[in-house]
């Protein structure tokens, strides 16, 4: 069978993708983010503190649990994903109207830094919870709309695309919780546009899959006092505290730019074009409003923006089907328009060029305010941290058995896996829940701490807390083992002070791990 030309430019669309993403998750380093859910596979568990486990399983899956423990190799999930999730979400541009909507869909989705990077790249939970999302929402959208009313073999596909939409729905659970907002969206729809499936079985029996599906989180969280979701409920009351004209802009800022600025202008012209061009029927148009909603009222907006993106390529689709353009000038902006953004993002990690402000004041510390410090310089300090370990443990420096302590999770992770893991030896953190997160577990998994032990504790300049204060507080001793000077285009940008504790004469406060196993 002949392919037809829409898929031919769809393909190439993914190969040229996937080389770019392959040659991005090659170059750059872990970002602490990136590391902590590396640290998910690592330490597998039904679920975690802050995250459900689908991210770490994922890992373990396209690693071989771990065998294969490059960046380039724990980030293969991502890349793949992402390639699939391109090709389904032009399955679904399909669906809903044709395959040339399926092709702009594709363009507009690999335009889009969230799809392509945050989640088509680098590690995250949600590269899986997209892929699960796209496939709920067409499953939804055949169980909802049927071509045949009247045909039995419609319903009976019908009622089987609502049983897999429960999977793929409790799937995405597994991947973020924030997913459970689908059904919030589907009964709004059902309850205001399309009653009688509130009485069709079929639906219930598909929500209750979804949570038999989520139950391995429902039950670590038993078994922790449901720890998880009481963490969920005080971070989401915490940033709905601190929700400041300040943040609101900067998130506004952010979501610019991940959705890529001329996406989101076409998005809204697309939305408020529909009561001219009818580019959906009306109860499509309906249904997908019904799943975005929920996800951009409640601020998951990247997620909210699928259904904003099969709209704006059936409107691109429906204005220029009667003429020669097979792509339409604001696809190419769209792809300028992420080149810019892309080459930008690297230029700024490895040159630091956008820097402005040259001369900072005394008190400014090194790296403060860099975001592009976090992936930046650890294949540095990690080389320079295995030297001082090697001659440590040679000179009767430090135990062999000694470990590195850290109070704040990204930093445990980044340590871990750059650090720790090529030296064999264990991370453990001192601190609250909402600075420790998993490493509160893992402290205790590995026998917690012991009168007389020592580590290292590794100081970045953009710390506010000083090592010596810590080290002070629980250790008999606090030595300056090295300063490292970590270096971008021959100025310094980040400076790490490696101490060594000796002798554990406190141990931390059991207040500082208020998680214990039943």
């Amino acid at each position: 069978m002949k392919m037809s030309n829409n898929k031919i430019y769809l393909l190439y669309l993914i190969a040229f993708s996937t080389i770019i993403r392959f040659i991005i998750a090659y170059t750059l380093e872990l970002g602490g983010e990136e590391a902590y859910y590396w640290t998910f596979a690592l330490h597998p568990k039904l679920s975690h503190l802050d995250q459900p486990p689908m991210i770490g399983w994922m890992i373990q899956l396209f690693t071989n649990n771990l065998f294969l423990n490059s960046e380039f190799l724990i980030r293969l999930v991502s890349v793949f994903l992402g390639s699939i999730n391109t090709w389904v979400i032009f399955v679904l541009g399909r669906r809903i109207k044709n395959e040339l909507t399926g092709l702009y869909a594709a363009i507009l989705y690999t335009t889009s830094i969230y799809c392509s990077i945050l989640t088509g790249t680098l590690l995250s939970p949600d590269t899986p919870q997209v892929l699960f999302i796209l496939l709920s929402i067409y499953f939804l959208h055949e169980g909802f709309i049927t071509k045949h009313e009247d045909c039995p073999e419609s319903r009976l596909l019908s009622s089987i695309s609502l049983i897999m939409a429960g999977v793929f729905v409790g799937l995405a659970m597994l991947s973020n919780i924030s997913s459970v907002l689908l059904w919030v969206g589907a009964i709004a729809y059902i309850s205001l546009f399309d009653r009688k499936f509130l009485k069709k079985p079929q639906f219930w029996l598909s929500v209750f899959i979804s949570f038999l599906v989520f139950s391995p989180v429902v039950m670590w969280n038993v078994k922790y006092d449901l720890i998880g979701f009481k963490f969920l409920y005080s971070k989401i009351f915490t940033l709905s505290e601190n929700a400041g004209f300040v943040v609101i802009i900067n998130q506004i800022i952010h979501q610019i730019i991940y959705n890529n600025p001329v996406n989101i202008v076409l998005a809204f012209i697309a939305l408020f074009s529909f009561k001219k061009i009818k580019y959906l029927k009306e109860n499509q148009y309906k249904l997908l409003i019904a799943f975005s909603l929920p996800f951009i009222l409640t601020g998951i907006i990247p997620i909210g923006f699928f259904s904003l993106i099969l709209f704006s390529a059936a409107y691109l689709e429906t204005k220029y089907s009667s003429t020669r353009v097979r792509f339409p000038e604001v696809l190419k902006n769209s792809f300028y328009s992420i080149v810019v953004i892309v080459m930008i993002m690297i230029t700024q990690i490895y040159s630091g060029v956008f820097n402005f402000e040259v001369k900072k004041p005394p008190e400014v510390k090194i790296g403060a305010d860099d975001i592009s410090i976090d992936r930046y310089g650890w294949r540095k300090l990690a080389k320079e941290f295995n030297k001082l370990r090697f001659m440590d443990v040679a000179l009767g420096n430090i135990s062999n058995h000694s470990y590195i302590i850290s109070n704040n999770y990204l930093a445990a992770a980044h340590y871990e896996y750059y650090l720790a893991r090529p030296n064999k030896i264990a991370v453990k953190t001192i601190g609250n829940l909402n600075e420790t997160r998993k490493y509160a577990f893992t402290t205790i998994e590995q026998g917690g701490f012991k009168i007389g032990e020592s580590a290292y504790y590794i100081e970045s300049s953009r710390d506010l807390i000083s090592g010596t204060q810590l080290g002070n507080i629980y250790f008999s001793s606090v030595e300056v083992a090295k300063i490292i000077y970590i270096r971008r285009m021959n100025n310094p940008v980040v400076r790490y002070t490696i101490y060594r504790f000796k002798e554990l004469i406190r141990v931390p406060a059991e207040t500082l791990f208020p998680i214990t196993q039943k």
